[in-house]
């Protein structure tokens, strides 16, 4: 994985974090073998982004944190039709 790639996801990773936080998530964390959880309703604000900090920080090259892409296709026909054709 590139260094850019990497801080990337980072830091994408703590947006989506904060994101849960906002949408009133009880509960955050990560799919890192050796990430925390926290429970959003009980911490404080310096708790919280300690913890996003702490968590987007992770290594993702050691096979640490899943990572997966995926290409969704449907079935849906799409284009021009010929005449007499379904």
């Amino acid at each position: 994985m590139d260094t850019i790639d990497e801080e990337n996801l980072k830091r994408g990773l703590e947006k989506c974090l904060r994101i849960l936080a906002a949408a009133g998530a009880e509960e955050i964390g990560t799919h890192n073998n050796k990430g925390r959880t926290i429970n959003v309703k009980t911490a404080s604000y310096r708790e919280l982004e300690e913890f996003v900090r702490e968590e987007g920080s992770r290594g993702l090259r050691d096979l640490s944190t899943p990572i997966c892409s995926a290409h969704q296709m449907g079935s849906c026909r799409m284009g021009c039709q010929e005449k007499g054709r379904r």
